[in-house]
């Protein structure tokens, strides 16, 4: 379930966000913080595996 919605996510976020990866990077850094300062730890770790994910995808796309 935590990794189908991380996917699900992520593909949001590219189809809102396709160019500008770094800024929503920082932005999903800033809502998990948040996250964890109010003790919301699974939306924080959601976030967290997000932001992993992203960085994966934009790995991947410098690497082909």
């Amino acid at each position: 379930m935590h990794k189908k919605a991380v996917r699900s996510l992520v593909a949001m976020d590219m189809a809102v966000a396709p160019k500008n990866r770094a800024k929503l990077i920082r932005e999903k850094e800033r809502q998990m913080n948040s996250a964890v300062k109010i003790l919301d730890f699974e939306s924080a770790s959601l976030l967290r595996d997000e932001i992993l994910a992203i960085k994966d995808v934009i790995e991947k796309e410098n690497y082909v």
